[in-house]
């Protein structure tokens, strides 16, 4: 599973893989901002599996990032 992280947490940007790799998930992509995740999305040569986003971000939340992205 291809998994896009997105928190502007510098712990979770680590946690998060560490985790997820420990539960059998290594294909993790992490991006610090909404407008990173959305840069990411828009050049993947892949479509992502799943996105984990946070909610409370500055500059663009996560609900918005959602937003975004089913637009895309």
């Amino acid at each position: 599973m291809k998994i896009l992280a997105v928190d502007d947490d510098s712990f979770m940007q680590d946690f998060l893989p560490a985790i997820l790799k420990e539960a059998d998930f290594p294909d993790v992509t992490v991006a610090s901002s909404g407008q990173e995740a959305l840069r990411i999305l828009e050049n993947a040569t892949e479509p992502f599996d799943c996105l984990l986003l946070d909610i409370v971000m500055p500059d663009m939340d996560g609900i918005t990032l959602c937003r975004k992205v089913r637009e895309m």
